[in-house]
């Protein structure tokens, strides 16, 4: 996964007070490799407002979002990413190509380590 320069002004900026906390997760369908300067997905398919956020591990914050059948059916899920106040894109990952038929929902979870 890569923290994009957003991401880590968007850490700066929370961690002085006046930042906000990611709250979306996207899922895409293109693999363009991930780089520190994107600032959205390659191609988004959707995203939702994240449906849990576990802070119970010392500098670690684990994100999760959920997908219906509807929302992931005919999608080839290559990319997901983590947004701050779902217009910056605070990180991404290219997952592989895993492929939806419409029978299945999908839990994506991705965690911000900070050392």
């Amino acid at each position: 996964m890569v923290i994009t320069n957003n991401g880590l002004d968007g850490i700066s900026d929370y961690a002085g007070g006046s930042g906000t906390a990611p709250n979306y997760i996207a899922i895409g369908s293109k693999s363009t490799a991930a780089t520190t300067s994107d600032t959205t997905m390659a191609a988004e398919w959707d995203r939702n407002i994240c449906s849990s956020r576990d802070l119970s591990t010392a500098k670690q914050a684990t994100y999760i979002g959920d997908f219906s059948t509807s929302e992931t059916s005919g999608l080839t899920v290559w990319e997901i990413g983590l947004y701050n106040t779902g217009s910056s894109l605070f990180m991404r990952n290219v997952v592989g190509s895993y492929t939806f038929g419409g029978d299945t929902e999908l839990q994506v979870q991705m965690t911000v380590q900070y050392t």
